[in-house]
């Protein structure tokens, strides 16, 4: 039986919130509901479009599809069978799916953007979110970004629909695939870096941030299941079973051709 590759079980999650310090200190309190405004809700959403832009989240696809996908696919023993009988077939299968999965998370977007904003909203004030706002858009919020583009990990994920378990998406998936990036950025930083990390880390605004990630964590995970309840996630399925029917097809033809001609 030939295996499709596993679609995204999550909207891609471009948000870099990349602490100094260990999760056991410091830790931030619970986060307490404000009483959001328009004005807030409009700040809240340009902040989550900047987080998690288009070109963060186009670029993401591109490793996970061109690094990720192909490398773990090509280590299940299921595809290197069937790579022996039909070499390159695995590449077919990772090219539909992306076919289909890259336009729809993209069209996504908005209502992901939508998602965390309401999060922002309820539980950052305007001067909270102005506070984010500034920090991403330092150069050291900069080199966040960077690191979550480049080193957000969706291997976890991959596999996880790869080995056939449950579509269904939990929080704790989306902190594995946003973890990969925090060593990249530590690493990045320079000594005035550190300290202004550690100064918004310390800062009301940067505690109250800390302490609405699992909410945020929680949020996408939801938005990911109604996602994958989404028609185009049988589509992409469809999608990929054709093309590799279609591949065999053609290269047993290709095949016929050939020995005909030896004869």
């Amino acid at each position: 039986m030939i295996l499709t590759c596993g679609v995204f079980a999550a909207p891609v999650y471009g948000q870099a919130n990349i602490s100094p310090f260990p999760a056991s200190s410091a830790s931030p309190n619970a986060p307490k509901k404000v009483v959001a405004t328009a004005a807030t809700r409009a700040q809240a959403l340009k902040l989550a479009e900047i987080l998690n832009s288009e070109a963060i989240t186009r670029r993401q696809i591109e490793r996970a599809y061109t690094i990720t996908m192909p490398v773990l696919i090509k280590n299940r023993p299921e595809f290197q069978e069937i790579e022996k009988l039909y070499p390159g077939i695995s590449d077919i299968a990772v090219k539909a799916e992306r076919e289909i999965i890259e336009p729809e998370t993209i069209a996504n977007l908005p209502k992901l953007h939508q998602v965390i904003a309401n999060v922002y909203a309820d539980y950052l004030t305007a001067a909270d979110i102005a506070a984010v706002t500034e920090f991403y858009g330092s150069p050291t919020g900069a080199k966040a970004l960077s690191a979550a583009t480049e080193g957000n990990d969706l291997s976890h994920m991959i596999e996880k629909n790869l080995s056939g378990q449950e579509p269904n998406v939990v929080a704790d998936d989306v902190r594995q695939m946003a973890g990969g990036a925090a060593p990249q950025f530590l690493a990045n930083l320079n000594g005035e870096d550190r300290k202004k990390l550690i100064s918004f880390g310390l800062s009301s605004s940067g505690r109250a941030w800390r302490a609405i990630q699992p909410l945020i964590l929680q949020a996408v995970a939801d938005q990911a299941n109604v996602t994958n309840r989404s028609t185009a996630m049988n589509v992409a399925a469809e999608h990929v079973l054709s093309a590799i029917t279609d591949y065999i097809k053609q290269q047993d033809a290709n095949q016929s051709v050939g020995a005909a001609a030896a004869k």
